[in-house]
């Protein structure tokens, strides 16, 4: 057995998300330890009788399946076809040697598809040694494909496929940390969906779900491998873009603005959103919350200043409730007055957020912040 190729790709297990970079890597061993040309892992879907490839190595090879007739049962347990030997029992239309590995997830308590791999190119057949050590790829893959599977049951939210607040706030803690050891930098977004009470109620449910999963899918299409979005509940949202700091995180959110701009949502008033952005160590904040908080307020901002918009915290001037009174002309300051008008913005928002119903421990947060707003403008402003 290849122990050195498998604790190579154990030890990727953890850092990786993705389950399909970990299939592809082995494929890839699969390839390299049977000196074999083609690795294909693929999933049979029931409901349609048809196999889909869900990883592949090489990833620009086409298979034509030779097993695509058989009935299940008959590739059940592991499969050696080599064309030169006379004792193959099932017939193939192949010519060249291959294997066949099925998949079973204890999960769904069923067959799951197949580890295929053939020589379609090389010479020679596979060897007793070799179906042992790919018997043992295939055992991997499907781990992976089962951790995926309880992963997504726990982590993933079940309407819009994107992570839960659970995990979205476990990973924001630790892009939190990770950028105060080392000094990094990372974004985040809350955004959300305009006037989506009135689309519910004016279409329905069904058609509210539906913009919600497009929204995310399309969300997706402008993220990286490594970027996070997590669903905070109803239709709001939050992104964790490592990496970026303030001076392109406008642009980023625009690219995502527009590119949702473009998408029909199949209602006929056109569907908008708006962001708030803010980013760490940028916009200086004590812990998580204390910055949810912050890109909170940039979205509150955005909903003032007309929705479907973008509002980077402290990038553009605050809307000021009309509550909120003017500073007298005899006041004077150690900061900017803009400074002033966006504290004095933030009490407000502060006094709507407490007449709602909320938990009390974000009640105690909320008149927290109350108090150290007080505090900074009797510190530093004299009326």
């Amino acid at each position: 057995m290849p122990e050195k190729i498998i604790l190579e790709i154990l030890k990727t297990i953890i850092p990786l998300q993705e389950v399909y970079p970990l299939l592809k890597k082995i494929s890839d061993a699969s390839l390299k330890v049977s000196k074999a040309d083609r690795c294909f892992i693929l999933k049979y879907d029931w409901e349609r009788k048809k196999w889909k490839t869900i990883s592949q190595s090489p990833t620009d090879e086409r298979l034509e399946i030779p097993f695509e007739n058989l009935e299940i049962k008959e590739i059940e347990k592991p499969v050696l076809h080599n064309p030169s030997q006379k004792n193959n029992v099932l017939k193939f239309s192949a010519s060249y040697p291959f294997c066949i590995f099925p998949l079973f997830l204890p999960s769904l308590q069923n067959f799951y598809g197949v580890m295929y791999i053939d020589k379609s190119k090389t010479k020679g057949n596979f060897t007793k040694k070799d179906t042992k050590e790919l018997i043992s790829f295939a055992n991997l893959a499907s781990l992976c494909l089962e951790n995926d599977m309880l992963f997504e049951k726990s982590n993933i939210d079940d309407l819009t496929k994107a992570y839960t607040k659970s995990f979205f706030m476990t990973r924001l803690e630790e892009e939190f940390q990770r950028s105060i050891r080392q000094k990094t930098s990372f974004g985040l977004f809350i955004c959300d969906i305009d006037d989506f009470k009135m689309i519910n109620d004016k279409y329905g449910h069904l058609m509210g779900d539906s913009i919600l999963k497009k929204f995310v899918e399309n969300i997706k299409k402008q993220l990286r491998i490594y970027d996070v979005i997590g669903r905070f509940g109803g239709d709001e949202f939050m992104l964790l873009l490592p990496g970026l700091d303030s001076t392109n995180l406008y642009n980023v959110a625009k690219k995502m603005q527009e590119a949702l701009s473009k998408v029909d949502f199949e209602i006929e008033e056109p569907v908008t959103f708006s962001f708030g952005v803010v980013s760490f160590p940028f916009h200086n904040a004590k812990d998580i919350q204390d910055l949810i908080f912050q890109a909170d307020m940039a979205l509150y901002q955005a909903k003032q200043q007309g929705k479907g918009r973008v509002i980077v915290l402290g990038r553009e001037t605050p809307i000021l409730s009309p509550h909120i009174s003017q500073i007298p002309k005899y006041a004077t300051s150690k900061v900017e007055i803009s400074e002033l008008f966006q504290i004095k913005d933030l009490i407000y928002y502060l006094m709507k957020e407490i007449e709602k119903d909320i938990p009390f421990e974000k009640k105690e947060m909320i008149f927290s912040k109350l108090n150290k707003l007080k505090a900074f403008l009797d510190n530093n402003f004299s009326i």
